[in-house]
């Protein structure tokens, strides 16, 4: 069948399953065409094609109809997907942790073949190549590509490459423990990053993850959070809910120009600037060229592939996150 010939199923037997590339299409399709894999969007076109044959309406009339709205809606995508707002090229987060930095691996594409990349790129440039298909099984939940271990490994109690890498020693910090005075190691909890103590559970002293820049509006240092709704990482004050300074982008620096906001980077044509993230504010000054988006060792070979802006897209997050570890009541 087509679905077979271009990869999107494979034959197990007399059962067809779905690829990888698959999931990631279905994916794609739900994210940015919602309308055209609705069942209904089916129903209507067949009812319109039965009234065509049965000479009730007209065809150039049917395609108009359709082709208007999703040729708005095309032009919008490829605006989203390429002019440096919307994470270009297409990625999808999964449960696998960098070796590096601890951050969710993504996947992401290459000349039509998959691998894995950090999802704090730019700060954080780690590739690998993505696991052999014989030793995972492919489930998205929450948008989320889950990378499980087979049967056959998880009854023998062997791991697989994936696995091991979440199961390594937590990274120690140069930090102290408030509470006693221990080692801090960084860890990963429901509302994003944190240092916790090393002597955790007899002692749960807890620091927020600082990203070393100042909140423009009180001074205290901006930390790192993730919000569960909206299944993003954003940026906002250690002092919250006192101070309710918040931005999707990670902040590079104080905007010199303004006292409430703070530079973001941003990457328009392949031109990367540092633009305040108050709007209002206006200010934006060069920055010097990034590297290109690394790549395995596999898949370097031919062309480089063009500057890309930072992980994840600008979402809109709840105003008032919830507190996390590490976050003062």
């Amino acid at each position: 069948s087509t679905i077979e010939e271009r990869g999107y199923v494979r034959k197990v037997g007399r059962v067809l399953q779905p690829t990888l590339l698959g999931f990631v299409a279905i994916d794609f399709l739900k994210r940015y065409f919602p309308l055209a894999v609705e069942e209904g969007f089916t129903a209507e076109m067949e009812e319109s094609l039965d009234r065509i044959s049965e000479g009730e309406l007209s065809r150039l009339e049917v395609l108009e109809r359709f082709y208007r709205p999703f040729e708005q809606q095309l032009n919008r995508v490829k605006r989203e997907l390429y002019s440096g707002d919307g994470g270009s090229p297409f990625r999808v987060l999964t449960n696998l942790e960098c070796d590096k930095c601890r951050a969710k691996m993504e996947l992401r594409f290459w000349k039509g073949k998959a691998y894995l990349g950090c999802s704090h790129y730019p700060e954080c440039k780690n590739t690998r190549p993505l696991p052999e298909t014989t030793e995972f099984t492919y489930v998205y939940a929450d948008r989320q590509l889950i990378l499980k271990e087979t049967r056959a490994q998880a009854e023998a109690g062997e791991p697989s490459k994936g696995i091991q890498s979440e199961l390594r020693p937590e990274s120690e910090s140069d930090l102290r423990c408030p509470v006693c005075g221990g080692k801090m190691v960084l860890r990963e909890g429901k509302f994003g990053r944190f240092y916790g103590c090393k002597d955790y559970p007899r002692c749960k002293g807890t620091l927020p993850y600082y990203i070393g820049v100042p909140c423009p509006l009180c001074g205290s240092e901006l930390i790192e959070r993730y919000s569960p709704k909206a299944r993003k990482v954003f940026y906002g004050c250690s002092r919250y809910p006192e101070c309710r300074f918040i931005t999707n982008r990670k902040p590079v620096k104080l905007c010199p120009k303004c006292s409430t906001g703070v530079l973001v980077r941003r990457d328009r044509g392949g031109k990367p600037s540092l633009v305040c993230s108050n709007r209002s504010c206006g200010y934006k000054e060069k920055e010097e060229d990034r590297e290109p988006l690394p790549l395995p060792a596999e898949l370097e070979a031919g062309p480089e592939p063009s500057a890309e802006p930072e992980a994840g897209v600008e979402v809109e997050v709840e105003a008032e996150p919830e507190p996390g570890p590490g976050d003062s009541s």
